[in-house]
């Protein structure tokens, strides 16, 4: 009984060095297929800042003065 609890235990400890190794690689896969790829066509694509653009204002619509338009404004 003694030899199967040391055998148990020794069985637990390698699992668990797998299983360490196991997440950071599905981890790391998925940083590098997924992430990395989103954020560089983010950042050579898009402009969210709109730094590229004429004017940093943006179009709106008017607002009415009226009293109900203001309280409609929240």
């Amino acid at each position: 009984m003694q030899i199967l609890r040391l055998a148990w235990d020794r069985l637990r400890v390698i699992t668990a060095v797998i299983g360490d190794v196991q997440g950071r690689l599905i981890a790391m896969v998925f940083y590098y297929t997924l992430l990395v790829p989103f954020g560089v066509g983010a950042r050579l694509f898009t402009d969210p800042l709109r730094r590229h653009t004429g004017s940093a204002w943006l179009e709106r619509p008017p607002v009415d003065s009226s009293l109900d338009d203001a309280r409609m404004q929240g």
